[in-house]
């Protein structure tokens, strides 16, 4: 899985793009459908399921949080940040990959964030 990370709302932080929206306006909104993608990864890296997480640099620390707390603690759980700016001077990775089991893929620019999940796909 790669980029951009807020499967996880957060209503109450001033530098989140949820900051201010009430919790029926969350629950309208559906971003209870991002925890519930963030605890199923959850589940799964604790089932000992080797998974690999892959972010660029320059995000806003906020939407590394969630990938570093996945990967703490856990050897089977794989987060690593792309250094772009030691490779090409700047730019972003713009493509979101997810591949599960070997078999099933999207490739697609939907941000990793609860809005992209009930919003945008």
């Amino acid at each position: 899985m790669a980029q951009y990370w807020q499967l996880i709302a957060h209503p109450d932080n001033p530098h989140s793009g949820d900051y201010g929206y009430s919790n029926d306006d969350m629950q309208r909104f559906g971003a209870i459908e991002g925890l519930g993608v963030y605890k199923a990864i959850e589940n799964a890296a604790d089932r000992n399921v080797n998974i690999r997480l892959l972010q660029h640099s320059g995000v806003y620390p906020d939407y590394t949080e969630e990938p570093s707390k996945l990967a703490s603690g856990r050897p089977n759980v794989k987060n690593v940040t792309l250094l772009l700016s030691q490779w090409w001077g700047s730019g972003v990775v713009h493509a979101k990959v997810w591949i599960s089991d070997h078999r099933d893929v999207y490739i697609g620019s939907a941000n990793n964030d609860w809005k992209s999940l009930t919003q945008v796909l």
